[in-house]
């Protein structure tokens, strides 16, 4: 003999509302994620409001400043480092690798002797994972041999 229609009914309401429930939970670490991720951008910004906000009174730099200055790039670069970090967003390290089409974009081919060909020898543009997936290519200048002289 089959289910009750009214027990099956029932049941399949549960499993609906148990669904639910777990797509809440979910919703909840997603939103608890991007709120710690955002507050960490904040705090690179308000390092640049800040920085922005003293050089504004500063008519005429004098050369220990301007080190100053680039020293407090540096210091925001690295905040910023972190909070990628914190996203899980991992740059790829590319130079001296062999070129890979599936990672890596060719921006420029540089003829050299000294270098193995295909060879990534600069970094264009930095690329980064994200969760063991490109985020973004690197852009790559891949070295080659140069043509033979004879012919």
């Amino acid at each position: 003999m089959g289910k009750n229609p009214i027990v099956e009914q029932s049941e399949k309401l549960l499993e609906a509302f148990d669904f639910a429930g777990t797509m809440a939970e979910m919703e909840k670490e997603h939103e608890k994620q991007m709120r710690s991720l955002l507050l960490s951008f904040l705090e690179v910004k308000d390092s640049f409001d800040r920085f922005f906000t003293y050089v504004k009174c500063v008519k005429e730099p004098k050369p220990e400043q301007v080190a100053n200055w680039l020293n407090t790039f540096r210091i925001i670069g690295k905040q910023l480092e972190i909070a990628l970090r914190k996203a899980d967003v991992i740059p790829i390290a590319c130079i001296g690798k062999i070129f890979d089409p599936n990672i890596h974009e060719v921006m420029e081919v540089k003829e050299t002797e000294e270098i193995e060909e295909e060879t990534i020898i600069e970094e264009v543009r930095a690329g980064y994972e994200w969760r063991g997936k490109i985020l973004r290519r690197p852009q790559v200048v891949v070295a080659k041999k140069p043509k033979s002289k004879e012919g």
